[in-house]
Formats: structure tokens, sequence, C-alpha cells
């Protein structure tokens, strides 16, 4: 049986994320700043996405959703994390939507190569990013102490460090864990409620 090409709006929506990627690549080098690594890793990570999604038994509204976070991350460069709604700031939504998303996607790969069924399947996905995301918080740590890197992903309180110090800031990488967490939770709750 022949496989099905990937729809219209998908291959859109690639190529647009990834111009805008691109885009992002250039204005970084210009400006001289770190979405540099950003950009790269993220366009590199999503052309390798997008042709592994139907092996890795990723749905195409999953892979708009992995989407997101990492054009998020880079409209940073263009002021993104100053923005805030309410008391939360860009990162910690950035945060849950990333935690939603690629818990998701885990959930949806485990689940195509018969990891197991039901909730073990979705707790593996879960403890798999709760672990990525403490990793990826323990690289903006080594990122903003010791390489001095203040934006992108390897920076702490990237942007909120402009508003009065709250415990958002003064605890980022613990807020952001918490926010993956929520995410991965939310992802949990969609799953049961589908079934």
């Amino acid at each position: 049986m022949k496989d099905k090409k990937e729809p219209a709006w998908l291959k859109f929506a690639f190529f647009t994320a990834f111009l805008f990627l691109i885009i992002c690549f250039i204005v970084s080098w210009i400006q001289k700043a770190s979405y540099r690594i950003d950009s790269t890793v993220h366009g590199l990570f999503l052309i390798w996405l997008f042709f592994k999604r139907k092996k890795l038994g990723i749905e195409p509204w999953v892979l708009v959703g992995v989407m997101i976070p990492l054009l998020m991350d880079n409209a940073g460069l263009f002021g993104a994390y100053n923005l805030s709604w309410g008391v939360v700031g860009y990162d910690k939504w950035l945060h849950l939507v990333s935690g939603f998303v690629f818990t998701f996607a885990l959930y949806q790969w485990l689940a195509s190569k018969k990891f197991g069924k039901g909730w073990k399947v979705y707790l593996v996905a879960f403890l798999m990013f709760t672990g990525l995301g403490a990793i990826e918080e323990l690289a903006e740590f080594i990122g903003s102490v010791y390489l001095g890197v203040s934006q992108g992903f390897l920076a702490q309180a990237a942007g909120e460090a402009f508003y009065k110090v709250s415990d958002l800031v003064r605890f980022d990488s613990h807020w952001d864990m918490m926010f993956n967490f929520f995410g991965g939770l939310l992802t949990g709750i969609i799953i049961w409620i589908r079934k």
C-alpha cells in the first residue's frame, strides 16, 4: 500500500515555520545574538521531525503543535520574552505549551511503537519530558552562569528580569519545571477525556 503524501496544510506550516527560523537566524547573526543557537537547533530538529513524522507515529496536528513552542522561543529575538499575561510571563507560557505538545508527541511515538497501553504509556511520556525539561533547565543554568548567555534557550529568566523581581524570576528554573509539569499534566487530562 502506498503512503499518502503529506497534506498541503502541513507542508505550508512546515515551510512557514522553517522560513521564520531562517529569518531568526539571519537577524540574530546581524545582531550577534545567541538566538543563532536556538534557530539552528530548532531548524534542524524541525527538518528531522517533518521527514520522520510518519515513522515516529506522530499525527500532523501534533507536528504543528511541536512547531509552536519552537517558534515561540525564537520570537524572543523580537522581544516576546518581555510580554506577560497577568502575572505569568511569556517564558512560563512557553514552558506550559512545550510541556503539553512534547508530552503528547512522546505519547504518540511510544504508543505507535506498541510500548504499552493507556496510562502507562502516558506516564512514561510524561516522565521522559519532565526529565528532558530538567536537563534543559540545567543547560539554562550553565549557559547563564558559566557561559554568559543572556538570551535564548541557554538563558535563565529571559526577559522577565526587566520586571520587578518576583518569585517567578527568582526561582526561574523551578517555575519552568512546574509549568512543564502542568503542560504534561494537561496532556494526560486531554488523553483521559479522549478515551
